[in-house]
């Protein structure tokens, strides 16, 4: 018979069953989860760091191969002379808990050869718990082979040339001495600077003993002083002279010069520093990879040199010369501009030496025009007063306005006259008048319409067109129509 409290088949089977899935369950969920090892974000950031600062034996260390890295870093700074390096790592890949990879843009500055930028990629690897840079010489550059190095190599430039309307040479390289006097290795400075003013006087009357020897006593004692810079041909006629004064030396260079010192000397001041930044060649340049001899396996990148341009000025050199021939004797100062009426050229730009003394006064000077402006007056007169070539207008010797008595030339009368008459006979009363019954403002606006008190830009001069104020009187309008204002 069958007892009642007896179980079911299947109830006690379920009991080891539960038994054993909880087990499992328990035994799955108890082991920690496995975490990668960390990436070498701050190795590479430490590595970077310590290679753009030059820190070789630092950065050496964490790569696989330290002595042969350091080798490698110290001669690639060594040759290429670069005044920085700039390291920017990118994005790191995780190849697998060991390994990863990560692009790297350098950049070089290396002076005549500009800025070199290319892209690396540098493989890490996980040793021992430790990250390190898998040492390759292409981590320095994709290009590189082991026992290489990276070279730049300059190629001179030619420069261009200065030359005159007519294609003659403005500037030329001249020799020029440098006379330097060097307080180290003098014994009376006071003397050497008296000894200096009367080998060197006839070259520049304005040296002063005095002078001379507070700039020697203030200047660096080792460079000395330069006193005066004489041309070849002029530092021959002196040089014996000179060498017998203690504490002076003679060193030479080349320089561009016009064919004297004085030549178109306001002009050139202005003009040489824009024609020397146009004429200045552009140095090419190549960089390379070399052997362990230095011998040259591959151009990684290149610029060819640039000529020098030619610069050409509106300059006419017998014009220049003939003006600055007929200004060399009058005792006050003097200036020629001479302009080519068709094209508004410059020809000539001459002032003689008491001019000079005043600056660069021929361009940027500003006087009363003269008669010259009754160009202007008449013009305006035309324009505003129906005036013709053949009105007729008054010319006496002297004509009143407001208690200011205006004169011709020695008082010449020519009574009543056509205008293109009294242009012609620079008829002073006359442009007066006319100036006075115009509207105030009718000069100022007329002269702009011929440039005058127009702002432009002039390259390589510095040049002031003048002004003609509205003027505030009817004296001073009467003045300013015969250019006297």
């Amino acid at each position: 018979m069958m007892s009642k409290n007896r179980r079911p088949r299947s109830q006690l089977l379920l009991l080891p069953l539960l038994l054993v899935v909880s087990i499992v369950v328990s035994a799955c969920t108890a082991a920690p989860a496995i975490e990668p090892p960390p990436a070498p974000t701050a190795e590479i950031a430490a590595y970077a760091q310590q290679w753009q600062s030059g820190n070789h034996i630092a950065a050496s260390v964490l790569t696989t191969e330290p002595a042969v890295a350091q080798q490698a870093l110290d001669r690639v700074e060594a040759d290429l002379q670069a005044s920085s390096l700039t390291v920017l790592p990118g994005a790191i890949t995780r190849v697998n808990d060991n390994s990863a990879t990560v692009p790297v843009d350098i950049s070089w500055s290396l002076g005549d050869a500009g800025t070199w930028a290319y892209q690396v990629q540098w493989k890490w690897s996980r040793q021992d718990g430790a990250w390190k840079l898998a040492w390759d010489s292409t981590s320095i550059n994709p290009d590189l082979g082991p026992q290489q190095g990276l070279v730049v190599r300059i190629t001179k430039a030619t420069d261009g040339s200065l030359v005159d309307r007519d294609n003659n040479q403005v500037l030329s390289p001249v020799r020029v001495y440098s006379v330097v006097a060097i307080q180290a290795k003098m014994t009376r400075v006071p003397e050497a600077a008296s000894a200096l003013v009367s080998v060197l006087g006839q070259f520049d009357s304005t040296l002063n003993a005095d002078e001379i020897a507070a700039q020697i006593a203030a200047a660096d004692p080792s460079t000395g002083y330069t006193v005066l810079n004489l041309r070849e041909e002029s530092y021959a006629t002196v040089a014996d002279q000179l060498a017998a004064i203690p504490g002076i030396s003679a060193p030479s260079s080349i320089r561009n010069l016009p064919v004297t010192k004085d030549f178109a000397k306001s002009l050139l001041g202005q003009v040489t520093p824009i024609a020397d930044a146009l004429t200045k060649g552009v140095k090419g340049w190549r960089i390379v990879t070399v052997d362990s001899t230095g011998a040259e396996l591959k151009t990684l990148s290149e610029q060819q040199a640039v000529p020098g341009a030619k610069v050409t000025l509106t300059l006419d050199t017998k014009v220049q010369s003939a003006a600055e021939g007929a200004l060399a004797k009058i005792p006050e100062p003097a200036v020629i501009v001479a302009i080519q009426p068709s094209t508004g050229e410059i020809l000539a730009v001459a002032q003689n030496a008491p001019a000079n003394a005043l600056g660069t006064i021929a361009l940027s000077g500003q006087y009363p025009p003269g008669s010259i402006f009754k160009i202007i007056t008449a013009t305006a007169g035309i324009d505003g007063s129906s005036l013709r070539a053949d009105t007729e207008v008054a010319c006496p010797g002297e004509w009143v306005v407001d208690s200011r008595p205006i004169k011709n030339s020695h008082s010449f009368d020519l009574g009543t006259v056509a205008l293109k008459t009294a242009f012609a006979k620079s008829c002073n009363t006359s442009f007066a008048q006319i100036a006075t019954a115009l509207p105030p403002s009718a000069l100022n606006s007329t002269a702009k319409e011929f440039g005058v008190g127009l702002d432009f830009d002039m390259k390589g001069a510095i040049t002031l067109t003048g002004q003609v104020p509205v003027a505030q009187s009817i004296v001073q309008q009467a003045e300013d129509g015969f250019g006297q204002g």
